[in-house]
């Protein structure tokens, strides 16, 4: 056997793995592993270590016919690899395989590594990028446990300042990761932090929660749709479905006490689904799901576009999807926030592999957070 794989690296995931040793190649194919933890599949995360001679390599992606994914724009379906340490590239788009039932598979040529070669759906973003964070900013940032999740697992919460009861300073309340797999939003909320700390002296009161669904994030699972509540639909505040709900809204109530609460942001992101751009939803903080948003959210969000760019933005920035889910009217987190801070709340959608033509690299995640950390500044600056 020339490679084997490693799915107990962090954030790993792959099932249905099979290597056969063809003529000229190595075939390794595996499989997104719903991990017994929701309806959709599309994370995926393993590493292949060479274990013999560096054979050239084709990856087969089985059972894509079940993913989040629309077969019908591959060419928006870029996985990333990294080989040996280096950076995380982009695959090319996959070479379609039909199978004689009619089932489809997804296949790469690679170039072998010298030891391993990582390949996951995005690039990933767990414990170690987040811990890198904290300590590039010098401890700016205090990472506290606020509580358990539904796993066991130390939910952890960010902040510039703690405040105090009854502070006048304004806060904002920054999130990612209800849906694991969507990694997108922890490099920009990543870089918006970072653009924070370089403005530190300006910077409001900041409390953060980089892992809604820390045990999806942290096993690696998709995270989205969930039994038995999806996290993004679990935060009505008469009847929480989760405990990592509670914990969070236990902590936003906190945070709304010792400060004045000015802004809260979730992070979003889709795979492989639109090149159309960032897009935001003002969040509608009452029953109705009728098209209306407040002034302060309709100028938060004009700030934020006029400072991301069109390079990077949708043409129609403020959207009110309908969604079919089966968890049709459940409580968003950014709802949860707007009704019980007062404060303007929006969800951020991100893509993960292009606006229009432009491929999207680790640099693009850096400028979008960076530039959302300087619109967040500026407004406040203008505001106060």
């Amino acid at each position: 056997m020339t490679y084997r794989v490693n799915t107990t690296i962090p954030c790993g995931n792959a099932g249905d793995i099979m290597i056969e040793e063809r003529r000229e190649r190595t075939r390794v194919s595996f499989a997104a592993d719903p991990h017994e933890n929701g309806i959709q599949t599309i994370w995926f995360n393993l590493r292949i270590e060479r274990c013999g001679e560096a054979r050239p390599l084709t990856l087969v992606l089985k059972h894509v016919d079940n993913m989040l994914v629309d077969l019908s724009r591959l060419e928006l379906f870029r996985p990333v690899t990294r080989r040996d340490g280096g950076s995380w590239e982009r695959l090319p788009a996959p070479r379609l395989e039909p199978l004689p039932d009619g089932r489809m598979e997804l296949a790469w040529d690679v170039t072998p590594p010298a030891e391993w070669l990582e390949v996951a759906i995005g690039t990933p973003y767990g414990m170690e990028q987040l811990e890198a964070l904290v300590t590039d900013c010098d401890g700016y940032w205090s990472k506290d446990v606020i509580g358990l999740s539904m796993g066991g697992k130390q939910m952890v919460r960010l902040a510039n300042e703690y405040g105090t009861v009854d502070g006048d300073r304004p806060g904002i309340y920054l999130s990612a990761r209800c849906h694991a797999n969507e990694t997108q939003g922890s490099w920009v909320l990543d870089a918006v932090l970072r653009r924070l700390y370089a403005r530190r002296h300006e910077a409001p009161l900041v409390w953060v929660i980089p892992f809604v669904n820390t045990d999806c994030v942290l096993d690696g699972d998709t995270g989205k749709d969930m039994y038995p509540w999806d996290m993004n639909r679990s935060f009505d505040p008469k009847a929480p479905t989760r405990h990592e709900t509670l914990v969070i809204q236990r902590d936003a109530r906190r945070w709304k006490t010792r400060c004045l609460p000015a802004l809260c942001i979730d992070f979003h992101g889709w795979v492989s689904m639109s090149a159309n751009g960032i897009y935001g939803i003002p969040t509608v903080p009452h029953e109705s799901h009728s098209p209306t948003a407040t002034w302060e959210q309709l100028e938060w969000m004009r700030a934020i576009r006029a400072a991301v760019g069109d390079e990077y933005c949708e043409q129609q920035f403020a959207w009110f999807p309908c969604w079919q889910t089966p968890w049709d009217g459940g409580w968003w987190l950014s709802r949860f926030l707007a009704v019980e801070t007062g404060a303007p709340a929006m969800v951020f959608e991100l893509p993960d592999t292009y606006v229009r033509d432009r491929m999207l690299s680790q640099e693009d995640y850096i400028v979008i957070g960076s530039r959302f950390g300087d619109a967040i500044i500026d407004r406040l600056n203008a505001i106060v």
